[in-house]
């Protein structure tokens, strides 16, 4: 009970740095702890662990954190995503988990033996998969047990969004996911998500809505789906272009979690390298 009146951390682990945001007390905003920049931009996961120890070390110095719970959203830098249809001769679980296996493999040309995954099963409709490499999950989880802290739950960002907005995506609608630059695109049918794609990064000439209008109708017409009637766009890039209707598509923008978030002071950092885990961070708001 100690633990819930003190809240929860939120940790952001982004592709340059990380970011713990404390959320769940009684006070009005939730508070960000802590900033941690990775030593070299785009390094591999071997470096989370070490940035994430000396991270938690400053944070434990000034703070009783012991006993609480930590939610981890990773940028999908570390993770990865894919879209399997069932097998038509499906019997169990097992087939379809088969399945995503062999098309991961083929995707990645990698087998998933070093990760952990696992999908969003439908006996009769794509299924989203999602993986993180089970390296950086176990850092995650010796990191925590070091400072006495509860590992919760750790999601892809994708994956988050996607539970947060997907019941908004009916009939043709699809989801937008812009994050320092990256494009990750959702395309729905008939409510379920039916094809996923990453682009990035944006040029320059993104401030203008063209690029968007183009890439919805190159990837209707790869994916053999109707153009959507309805964009719901996620985006941290604060791209001049407003809310508004796209070669005959409504652009939505749902309110950021966290609006309205309180720095704490003594929080330092490279904000440039952790602006991204701050965001990340922020997804895991109610």
């Amino acid at each position: 009970m100690r633990s819930r009146r003190r809240g929860q951390l939120l940790l952001g682990v982004g592709r340059d740095g990380l970011a713990v945001l404390r959320s769940g007390t009684a006070q009005a905003a939730p508070l960000l702890l802590g900033v941690q920049a990775l030593p070299t931009p785009n390094s591999d996961d071997s470096a989370i662990g070490p940035a994430l120890s000396t991270l938690f070390d400053t944070l434990a110095a000034g703070r009783d954190l012991a006993g609480m719970a930590v939610q981890v959203v990773l940028d999908g830098d570390w993770t990865r995503h894919w879209i399997v249809e069932p097998p038509a001769n499906a019997r169990s679980l097992a087939d379809c988990r088969s399945a995503a296996a062999a098309r991961f493999d083929m995707l990645y040309d990698a087998p998933l033996d070093g990760w952990h995954w696992t999908g969003d099963w439908h006996a009769t409709a794509p299924a989203l998969c999602c993986a993180l490499p089970k390296t950086l999950l176990l850092m995650l989880q010796q990191a925590c047990a070091a400072h006495r802290l509860v590992l919760h739950s750790v999601a892809p960002h994708f994956a988050v969004v996607w539970n947060r907005w997907h019941t908004q995506l009916t009939d043709k609608a699809w989801l937008v996911l812009l994050h320092q630059s990256v494009v990750t695109l959702g395309l729905v049918d008939g409510g379920r998500l039916q094809a996923l794609r990453r682009f990035g990064p944006l040029e320059a000439n993104a401030d203008s809505g063209s690029w968007l209008h183009a890439l919805v109708q190159r990837e209707a017409l790869r994916s053999q789906l109707a153009l959507p009637d309805k964009l719901l766009l996620c985006d941290d890039l604060g791209l001049a272009w407003q809310t508004g209707e796209y070669g005959g598509c409504a652009c939505l923008r749902p309110l950021a979690p966290g609006a309205g978030m309180v720095l704490a002071a003594g929080g330092t950092g490279d904000g440039q390298a952790t602006a991204g885990a701050m965001r990340l961070a922020c997804e895991a708001l109610p």
